[in-house]
Parts: C-alpha cells; structure tokens; sequence
C-alpha cells in the first residue's frame, strides 16, 4: 500500500511547473520564435512551420499519459517535462540559423509541453478529490500559467531594452527552465503518491478493469466533440500565437516594447480572471465554464480584426480585445481537463493526454495555416479573421451539443472527482 498523504492544498509547490510552461510556452516561444525566424532569413510560411513542429512533438500526449499511468511514473513525466523545455531553448541558442536544429529545439519543447500537458492536472482530477477541492487546486495551477507569463513578459522587455541578441534570450530561458526542472523534481513527490494512492483505493474495489477502448467509440462518443472544440479553440489561439509579434507590428503597428508589454498586462488580469473562474467552477458546470471561454476569446479575434480593419485604433482597444483572447483563455483552461474527464470513456492522464494530442494537431494546424495563409494573401488581418471565428466555432460547440448533454445526463464518464485507476489498462486505445 502506499504511504498517507496529506491534504490537498490549494497552492503546492509542484505548480511551479506550470509557471515555467506559462514562461517558455505562452510567452517566450511565441514572441521570439517568429521573429528569430523572419531574422535569420525566414519567411511566414516557416515561421507557421516551426511552430507547427513544436505541435506535431506534442501529438506524442497520449502515448505519454499511457505511459505514466502504466509505470506510475508521474513525477519523473513532469521534471523531464520541464527538463524538455530548457533543452530546446538551449539547442536554439546554438542553432546560428540552421534548420535542422531549429526543428530539434523545437521538437524537445513540444515533447515537454505534452509531458506537462498531461501530468499536471491529472495530478488534480486523477486524485480522487471532491469538487471543491479540485475547483481550488485547478485555479492556482493555471495562476501559475500565468505568473509564469508574467516573468517571461516582463524578462522579454527588460532584455529587449538591454539589447540581448536572439542567442542571450534563449540562453537565459534555458538556464531559468534547467534550474525550475530540479526545483520541480524535489517538490512533486506528494502529488505523485496522492495519485498512486487513489488508483490503489479503486483497484481495490475492483474498478482497475483493463477494458480496451477503440478510437471508433473514442471519437464516436461526446468526447470527441470535446476533442474537436479543443482542436478549433487551438487553431484560433494558433493564428494568433504563431504569428504574434508579424501581427501586432504589421497590422497595429506596435513595437517591440509594447508587445512584450501586452504578454505581461494579459498575465495579470489572466490571474484575477482565474479566481472568478475557480469560483464558477467550484459551483457550477464545468462545461459551461469551457464553453463561455472559448466564446469569448472567439470575439475577442473577431474585435481585434475590426479594428485592424478600421485602422488607427488607440493602443488601450487593441489591449482590451487582445485580453479578451489571452486573459480569459482562464475560463476555458481552468474547466478544460474537468470536462474532458467528464465525457471520456477513459482514465484521467490519458483523457489529458488526448487533449493534449487535440491542441497538439491544432497547433500544427493552425501554425502552417497562418503562415500559408498570411503568405497568399499578404496580409496578416486576416489571421485576426480567421481565428475568431474559429473561436466562436468552439464555443458553440459546447453550449449546443456537450452543455445540454452535461445537463441532461448529470455526468457522462468519470465525474469531477474520478481517478485515473484504470489509465494504464482500460485507456491503451486498440489501434
């Protein structure tokens, strides 16, 4: 048996994690990577490849989630999983241009994505903990996301002013992601038994069944809408992301200062959004909670595509819709794993792993889509089009389709407080 555990708190310090994916992933990787490409000769469409390959590592979700149930190796999945992330800003310090090792650097930051994509918040909804408890943890976890998007923002500004060249600003990141992947390592542990201990509670009362679920009833059941809104809410963030830096300077005009500015201001009404998120989810549907999330980020695209339209729009409208994209992606983050857990017909790391995989692809998507696109048209307003509306696409998906269902059925699949007892057997999906 293993050892007791002690409470769940509502901040532990294993949530650090999230705040070193907040700082390289959201923050970071979108405002250097294009502009590094574009500066070493690139053009669009390769700046939508490289951020497309840091989505097609990702793919690799479920395969991890499987993983770490079957060999309850949990904790070493989310060091490594920031390990990976400061090993990929390391080899682009070193890429002095060429391809193969941008791909390389890239690729060791998508595996380390997934990595935490999967283990972080089955540490919360594979733990057996009641909604409330889970609703508390879930908020401080992605207030870590963007604390961590803070630091990256206000580190991306204080470089830019001193100067630092592409290979500095990659070399710093990596040293801060290298030393909060042993930090991480040291704290996880108690997450880690708490899971293991709440597989062993439902193995005992015979829950552990080894049921194999092909990808037919996987993807034929309400967790593949899920699995679908999460691919079109990706997209739309995608074309944003992808081409951040190309879009608010060609189209708004904005500097470099002023961009990096808006990954910082975005962070910090992100965190006083998560409360009130937390709160709705701690009471409520977590559905609804998603839904609302991916509508309202959804108009924030179509909003700032208007005023790019429009022209000459003043700095604080371009902020206000630009956080309507990023600062209430907390609506949706926060509810994203309670939901796919709710509808999936398998255990908690591997339904995270499946959603992982789902914004993988919509990252690759959505990446070589942006940059193709901006290539024929050449405009970059479009891409504010597009992802809007693919936004607003996800969001309906949720209120006409899974909110009713929720509703309707009560639950449908595990529940808020389900474990991931039977991952490693029942969620080896049957190729």
């Amino acid at each position: 048996m293993t050892e007791a555990t002690p409470e769940p708190k509502r901040f532990e310090l294993w949530m650090l994690s999230n705040a070193g994916f907040g700082l390289a992933y959201n923050a970071v990787l979108p405002v250097l990577l294009p502009a590094y490409v574009l500066a070493v000769g690139g053009t669009p469409t390769d700046v939508g490849v490289a951020m497309a390959m840091v989505g097609l590592f990702a793919l690799a979700g479920p395969t991890i989630g499987n993983f770490a149930a079957r060999y309850a190796v949990y904790r070493h999945v989310q060091a490594l999983g920031v390990l990976g992330f400061a090993i990929g800003f390391a080899i682009l310090a070193l890429a002095a241009g060429d391809s193969f090792m941008i791909v390389l650097g890239v690729g060791a930051i998508g595996l380390g994505a997934a990595a935490l994509l999967v283990v972080s918040p089955a540490f919360i909804v594979g733990a057996g903990l009641d909604a409330q408890a889970q609703a508390r943890q879930l908020t401080f976890l992605q207030l870590n996301l963007d604390a961590g998007k803070i630091l990256g923002g206000a580190g991306l500004t204080a470089m830019a002013s001193a100067n630092f060249g592409f290979e500095a600003q990659f070399w710093v990141t990596a040293g801060a992601l290298g030393a909060l992947a042993v930090a991480v390592w040291l704290v996880n542990g108690t997450a880690h038994r708490r899971i293991v201990a709440a597989r062993e509670r439902d193995a005992e009362v015979g829950q552990e069944t080894g049921e194999r679920v092909g990808l037919r009833a996987l993807f034929g059941s309400l967790f593949g809408l899920v699995l679908l809104a999460m691919f079109l809410a990706t997209v739309m963030s995608t074309f944003i992301s992808s081409q951040y830096s190309n879009i608010f300077m060609a189209v708004f005009e904005l500097g470099d200062e002023q961009i990096s500015a808006m990954v910082s201001v975005s962070g910090l009404v992100g965190i006083s959004l998560y409360f009130v998120a937390g709160a709705w989810l701690g009471k409520g549907d977590p559905v609804a909670v998603w839904a609302f999330g991916n509508a309202i980020r959804g108009i924030g695209g179509l909003l700032l595509a208007v005023l790019g339209a429009v022209g000459g729009a003043p700095y604080v409208a371009i902020l206000g819709s630009y956080l309507l994209v990023e600062s209430c992606a907390a609506f949706a983050r926060i509810a994203q794993a309670p939901t796919a857990v709710r509808f999936a017909p398998v255990g908690a790391a591997v339904a995270t792993g499946w959603i992982a995989a789902s914004a993988a692809f919509g990252q690759a998507s959505g990446s070589i889509g942006a940059g193709l696109l901006a290539d024929a048209t050449g405009s970059f307003e479009v891409l504010l089009w597009v992802a809007g509306g693919f936004g607003v696409a996800a969001g309906l998906i949720g209120f006409l389709f899974l909110l009713p269902a929720s509703r309707r059925d009560g639950s449908t699949g595990p529940t808020a407080g389900t474990t991931d007892a039977h991952a490693a057997g029942q969620a080896e999906i049957a190729r």
